[in-house]
């Protein structure tokens, strides 16, 4: 059979390889041989691939007008991960920390309109919510990840860049004359984009990754407390909320890399802890917990000294 590979992906030894009128093929062999990888995904239309993601055996596709499926036995079987993008088209797929981005592309099917939005899922794709703040155009061809920082490739308006698991979105796009970008890649310490009818464009990612250089939408509060601080092993978080809303804990080091996320959902208005305690394989030194929650952005170092 021939293969018509829309999108490849690679994890460990298992080689990934989308078609668009059969599904998902899987290699072990470098591509030496190939196998379908179909069981379990929506055969309405063929199973139409258009996206990957990995993460360990953890595989999730994105289809034409059939959402997303997810599979944790590196593709053997599948289930649906639609309950919010059911019969969505979804465009571009990537996996940052524990959550997962999906663009979504304008489409009606079965009595369901999709406007070109990015959503993002915190639950292995039970549950989606959009992340368009500063997206000027929310048509997401492609997705890159570097560390815990986002990239995100557009129809119209470039390239856009989050440090905050797309809860907010910044332009990236000096230099860039064309902002049709088809395909974003990380290698190195360059950002790669393919763009449509105009080649690949190549800019330092610490260009746009220094805080300096990207426009930080929240603005910061220090109300956050924890004991002890410094801390040798553990330490609890203190914080509180001024209304109920979504929020998002987590820890970084210096270099704004993410070493812990404790926390990620919604909170009822009040005073909350939680506690940070995964920290044997860390080495000593100062981190940053970070907390987005309303609007705001709280922050607060932590010394780490055993």
């Amino acid at each position: 059979m021939n293969i018509s590979a829309y999108t490849l992906a690679i994890s460990g030894k298992n080689l990934f390889a989308g078609d668009p009128n059969n599904g998902l093929f899987r290699s072990t062999d470098n591509g030496a041989n190939w196998s379908e990888m179909n069981s379990g995904l929506n055969t309405h239309y063929s199973p139409s691939i258009r996206s990957l993601a990995i993460s360990g055996t953890n595989v999730f596709v994105g289809t034409y007008a059939q959402g997303v499926f997810a599979s944790n036995n590196n593709g053997t079987t599948w289930t649906a991960a639609n309950y919010t993008l059911e019969n969505a088209s979804v465009k571009s797929l990537a996996i940052s920390g524990t959550y997962i981005f999906a663009g979504v592309y304008p489409i009606t099917e079965f009595g369901t309109t999709h406007t070109g939005s990015l959503f993002r899922s915190s639950n292995n794709g039970v549950d989606w919510t959009i992340v368009n703040n500063g997206l000027t155009d929310t048509l997401v061809y492609s997705l890159a990840v570097f560390g815990s920082k986002l990239f995100a490739g557009t129809y119209h308006g470039g390239i856009f860049y989050s440090s905050d698991y797309g809860t907010n979105w910044s332009a990236v796009n000096t230099g860039l004359t064309d902002t049709f970008v088809t395909s974003l890649s990380v290698i190195g310490t360059n950002l790669f984009a393919g763009t449509f009818g105009h080649g690949v464009w190549r800019r330092p990612l610490s260009e746009m990754t220094n805080p300096a250089s990207v426009t930080e939408p929240l603005p910061i509060t220090n109300e956050i407390h924890s004991y002890p601080n410094p801390l040798s092993g553990s330490t609890t978080i203190n914080f509180s909320s001024e209304a109920a809303g979504f929020a998002d804990v987590v820890i970084v080091n210096l270099l704004g890399d993410q070493v812990a996320h404790l926390f990620s959902g919604t909170l009822e208005a009040g005073e909350h802890n939680i506690k940070w305690s995964n920290t044997s394989s860390l080495p000593n030194g100062v981190y940053h917990c970070l907390i987005r929650i309303n609007g705001q952005l709280k922050k607060q170092s932590l010394v780490l000294m055993r």
